[in-house]
């Protein structure tokens, strides 16, 4: 009977870790996309299956590789992880000491919103059409 329990828990565990890994591939293929901030229109990030570009005034600012991630810490804060959580970190390409992360608070067919993880500050994204 304790076995049937045992495995029957492993179970659980690998199921809810994988729908883990299935939600964090679904955000990482819903964000390629070209966005453009509600506050802000001059500023826009374009992901593409690698890199995220981010530009301003059309002027393109800087090249971060990117990752879709939902573990801690995440650029050196402890944040919450569970089956609905994800995080985005980018990486500059020419300094790779140069790192910022986001909570990814959702991505729709329309809308991205990320919340700053050092600042806790929200930024809204519309989906360029």
């Amino acid at each position: 009977m304790k076995i049937k329990i045992l495995l029957l828990f492993i179970l659980i565990c690998l199921c809810t870790g994988l729908g883990a890994v299935n939600f964090t591939k679904r955000q990482n293929s819903s964000i390629v996309a070209t966005w453009i901030n509600e506050s802000d229109p001059k500023w826009k990030l374009v992901f593409t299956s690698a890199k995220c570009y981010q530009y301003y005034d059309g002027t393109l600012q800087e090249t971060q590789n990117y990752a879709i991630s939902n573990t801690t810490p995440q650029c050196g804060h402890k944040v919450p992880v569970d089956a609905n959580t994800s995080y985005l970190k980018l990486t500059n390409t020419k300094d790779s000491t140069e790192v910022v992360c986001y909570e990814i608070n959702g991505i729709t067919p329309t809308g991205l919103s990320l919340m700053h993880v050092s600042l806790g500050r929200i930024f809204l994204f519309n989906k360029q059409k």
